[in-house]
C-alpha cells in the first residue's frame, strides 16, 4: 500500500496513469525509487513524506508525515442482504 500511494500522488501530480501490476520492477530498478524519481521531478519528497501544520496552533509539526491518494472499494457484504428463508 506504501507502493501504492507514492503511485498515486505522483500520478496525480503528473497526470499520468501508473501500471499497478507487482511484477514490473526488479530488485535493481524498484517501484519505490521509480516513484520517488518522479515524486522529485513534480518537487516533492523523494520518500513521499510531507512538513504539516497544527490547525490549533498554526505551527509546523516536527514529524513527516506520509500521505497521498489511494483507491478504497467498498464492498457492500452486509447480513441483511445474504439472509434466506
Amino acid at each position: 500500500m506504501i507502493i501504492e500511494v507514492m503511485a498515486g500522488k505522483s500520478a496525480a501530480v503528473h497526470g499520468l496513469v501508473h501500471d499497478a501490476t507487482p511484477f514490473k520492477f526488479s530488485e535493481k530498478d524498484t517501484a519505490a525509487e521509480y516513484f520517488g524519481k518522479m515524486l522529485e521531478a513534480g518537487g516533492y519528497n523523494y520518500y513521499g513524506t510531507e512538513k504539516m501544520y497544527s490547525g490549533i496552533q498554526g505551527c509546523e509539526m516536527e514529524a513527516a508525515i506520509f500521505f497521498g491518494v489511494v483507491h478504497y472499494q467498498r464492498l457492500r457484504h452486509m447480513v441483511s442482504d445474504k439472509w434466506q428463508v
